[in-house]
């Protein structure tokens, strides 16, 4: 009742502290002795951590109130003076309701009070549901006998990921022989702290608790598994692992998963693409045993490395021919942001007839064209991609990055530009709008300014003087 007496006026919180204390009294006790949420969270889950009482309360609320299902069982728990709602038990019971019926099957819930393994696998399950709670040290060592247990009756479990969750999450000791056995689990994670992101994995639990020599031991059988679409992200740990111990002879297999993999391809590209001597030649050798998408998505990858752009762009002109319409489309693009003289002519044929034939124009890739000698092919797509009135089109954005690039890599380019932009200014009246405002941008990508020690603005006035 203490929220009675935090109004904003002193004198009645006054009034009301002397009525609480004194006329109503028998009111007030009831409230303020009142234990909290996790007062009584804890005393529900003492009773689920102690087996045989636990047994025993169920058997009594089966004899005493013969059940049929939950909402009975509430109404008769709520009208007795002896027995309380345990929210655990509750969740117990509703495990063994009978589908066509929707009634509890009492014979079941019997027989698995008499189950170590049911019982183990619930405890388990009320562990992860209460991660915030503090578990005594007896709790937490009734939870370490239950992991024990479904550790070597774990053919018979149907989620074990969380008994591996829960040894990541109290960091529980296991033998080193069963850390052995649960290796292919490498990526069955526990989140340490969830406002930092923080994961921990259980392929770097056991690199910690076996050490690397052990480890690089399993690895070659570990990377050889045939992993189901639930399982990738073991494969996805056990290659980081590969990469980050150089295990480079290890390498063709990760190439092998990726061949197989229809969801974590591109992922295991990145993992192989960390180590940028033996993963990159790796990847370079085995590409034709990849399927056509992750063929585009390596040569993507290596045209932003200098050194194998020229090796993206003759693989790219060799494997096109044999791509399907849209992963030819996908190449094309690539060859743009490679600077393929011919890519250009075809991208102008697309753009010519639909601004959307290249895909999103939002996503409208690199030019990279900056020698003079594509400044009329560049200018010619700049005024198709005018012609169009479609939202977020970045095509526009590109062509004119492309026209700065080209202008300034010397004056007698930035010249020309500059001049072609003022003919087609001067000649075509319905760009006047766009090419003034593009025109004045462009002076400040003059190759003069460069090596000025002088403000822009003053540069800029005295480059207008000189033009005039």
């Amino acid at each position: 009742m203490s929220w009675l007496r935090n109004t904003p006026l002193p004198e009645i919180n006054s009034v009301v502290s002397e009525w609480i204390n004194n006329k109503f009294v028998q009111a007030k006790s009831p409230y303020e002795n009142m234990p909290t949420f996790e007062q009584m969270n804890l005393e529900r889950l003492a009773l689920i951590f102690n087996r045989e009482l636990f047994k025993c309360t169920i058997y009594r609320i089966i004899d005493k109130f013969a059940p049929t299902n939950g909402k009975d069982l509430r109404f008769k728990i709520n009208e007795d003076d002896e027995l309380q709602i345990n929210n655990y038990v509750m969740l117990y019971l509703s495990k063994y309701i009978d589908k066509k019926s929707g009634n509890y099957d009492t014979k079941l819930i019997k027989e698995s009070l008499e189950n170590d393994t049911d019982y183990h696998c619930f405890i388990i399950d009320i562990t992860l549901q209460n991660y915030k709670v503090q578990f005594s040290k007896d709790q937490k060592g009734i939870i370490e006998n239950s992991l024990k247990y479904l550790i070597h009756h774990r053919d018979s479990i149907y989620h074990f990921e969380k008994v591996i969750e829960l040894i990541l999450k109290f960091n529980f000791d296991i033998d080193k022989d069963i850390i052995i056995e649960l290796l292919p689990y490498a990526g069955i994670s526990y989140c340490m702290d969830s406002q930092k992101g923080e994961y921990i994995y259980f392929i770097d639990y056991a690199n910690k608790k076996l050490g690397t020599n052990i480890i690089k031991q399993y690895l070659p059988k570990l990377i050889s598994h045939d992993f189901n679409k639930h399982r990738e992200l073991d494969l996805i740990k056990i290659s980081e692992l590969i990469v980050q111990l150089k295990m480079k002879e290890l390498y063709p297999e990760i190439c092998k998963q990726i061949s197989k993999t229809n969801y974590y391809g591109e992922k295991l590209v990145d993992i192989l693409l960390d180590d940028k001597e033996f993963g990159i030649i790796t990847l370079k050798s085995k590409l034709g045993l990849f399927n056509t998408n992750i063929q585009i998505y390596i040569l993507d990858q290596l045209y932003k490395i200098d050194l194998h752009q020229s090796w993206a762009l003759h693989k790219t002109i060799e494997l096109r021919p044999d791509f399907l319409e849209e992963d030819n489309k996908r190449a094309l693009l690539l060859l743009l942001r490679l600077g393929y003289d011919q890519a250009l002519d075809e991208c102008i044929e697309y753009l010519s007839k639909d601004i959307k034939s290249l895909g999103n124009p939002f996503m409208a890739p690199t030019l990279n064209y900056t020698d003079i000698k594509y400044l009329s092919k560049i200018l010619t797509l700049l005024r198709i991609v005018w012609g169009y009135t479609e939202p977020f089109n970045n095509w526009s954005s590109r062509i004119k990055e492309t026209l700065i690039r080209m202008a300034e890599k010397n004056l007698e380019q930035y010249n020309a530009v500059n001049a072609s932009l003022c003919k087609m200014k001067n000649e075509e009246e319905k760009y006047i709008s766009n090419l003034s405002y593009f025109i004045d941008e462009l002076k400040k990508f003059d190759p003069r300014l460069k090596d000025a020690p002088i403000s822009i603005a003053k540069a800029l006035e005295i480059i207008d003087k000189y033009n005039n």
